[in-house]
């Protein structure tokens, strides 16, 4: 992988996705109001960093890709990558069939779908064949939706702008090209089982950060159904470190048809995003100039402790499974 060059193109993607959706959404507000909304937003993310399920509005959206898209984008690559290494040490290979379908739940901003791309284009530099990679997107959320399709398109764009570089980046800008995003209604059932007529695709299925204590008998009751219909021939399921006993309910992956990999996932993205960190510490300087941050409403401290932070790729206080088909 040109780890470089990746992490350059993503950060930038990432942060103009953030910076119109940040503009969209101040458009007209006054500075307490614009304050306000950035304030609740962070209090919900720190929810989410107990393990708690958030409310994902626009403004959670918004700052939840400016934080955790970035690592779970690595979370996932490194996954992909240790599950086909612990098929075949000697000569990991991500697909025999050259197809490949990924039905994500709880897709979110598509980290899988970024993480797949990655795992593909390494694939494709070492000569495999990878002709069709097909992402059946789920999520309730249609503003997280927004916020994966807008950082995609700017990734893929990136991607096109820089594939004559060197062999890895032109295999990237391929792998790109044949990805195809479609996205499902929450509950799928009937529209997963007619996509997947064609047998010989690998398929693989994923709840990346999907599953908590709120929601844990609706995610395995989908997740159970998806995983009969689909059969994949690998599975990923990712919580909080300490919620980890909710992926293990939520897990649809019986011990009698899947191996569940023991696999330390290590790797991958490294380092900081400097241009979202820039945007993010934009944003407090804006909110601190506007007077927005002396109102008693808002939890000062929250704001500014939360938006000065480094944003890097590294996953924290992950759990996750790996599951690959006996």
């Amino acid at each position: 992988m040109d780890k470089l060059a990746v992490q350059d193109a993503l950060d930038n993607a990432i942060a103009d996705a953030g910076r119109a959706e940040f503009r969209r959404l101040a458009q007209g507000l006054t500075p307490q109001q614009l304050t306000a909304n950035v304030a609740y937003a962070l209090d919900q993310l720190r929810r989410l960093a107990r393990g708690e399920m958030p409310n994902y509005n626009e403004w959670v959206t918004l700052f939840y890709g400016l934080w955790y898209q970035p690592k779970h984008i690595n979370l996932a690559y490194r996954m992909i990558d240790v599950m086909a290494k612990g098929r075949n040490a000697r000569n990991p290979v991500l697909t025999d069939s050259g197809a490949l379908r990924v039905v994500d739940f709880g897709c979110g901003s598509f980290a899988m779908q970024f993480g797949v791309a990655l795992a593909a284009a390494s694939a494709l530099s070492q000569r495999q064949r990878i002709e069709s990679i097909k992402i059946d997107a789920i999520d309730s959320s249609d503003a997280m939706i927004r916020m994966g399709q807008s950082i995609w398109n700017n990734f893929v764009q990136a991607a096109d702008e820089v594939a004559n570089e060197n062999h890895w980046l032109a295999c990237l800008h391929h792998t790109c090209t044949i990805v195809e995003t479609n996205i499902l209604p929450t509950h799928p059932n009937n529209a997963v089982n007619n996509m997947i007529a064609n047998t010989k695709e690998e398929r693989w299925l994923s709840a990346i950060h999907a599953v908590y204590q709120a929601n844990l008998t609706d995610v395995q009751q989908c997740l159970s159904i998806l995983c009969n219909t689909v059969q994949p021939q690998a599975g990923f399921v990712t919580t909080f470190d300490r919620k980890i006993h909710l992926a293990h309910i939520a897990s649809p992956f019986g011990n009698e048809i899947y191996n569940r990999r023991y696999l330390k996932i290590e790797g991958g993205l490294s380092g900081r995003l400097p241009v979202v960190t820039t945007l993010r510490q934009g944003i407090l300087q804006a909110l601190e100039l506007s007077g927005g941050l002396r109102s008693h409403a808002v939890d000062v401290n929250l704001v500014r402790n939360y938006l000065k932070g480094i944003v890097d790729w590294q996953p924290s206080d992950v759990g996750y499974l790996i599951y690959t088909k006996r």
